[in-house]
């Protein structure tokens, strides 16, 4: 694993950004994505930048992302 990802392992994210998904920790990081991106468990992707840039499904795809 990048050893800058490891900054945010363990870390509470208590904000997320709507139009962008810009994600802010308790301590004041922030993981600011600018490229392609998805968010996976062991078996299947849960969702990803191309169903968040969506007109049609970002207003879902953004609550998803914040229960996770």
């Amino acid at each position: 694993m990048n050893i800058f990802l490891k900054t945010f392992i363990n870390k509470r994210v208590i904000n997320i950004r709507e139009k962008y998904p810009i994600i802010i920790f308790d301590d004041e990081s922030f993981l600011n994505i600018e490229c392609s991106w998805r968010v996976r468990d062991s078996n299947s992707i849960l969702l990803g930048y191309y169903e968040y840039d969506s007109e049609k499904t970002h207003t879902a795809m953004y609550k998803k992302l914040v229960d996770l």
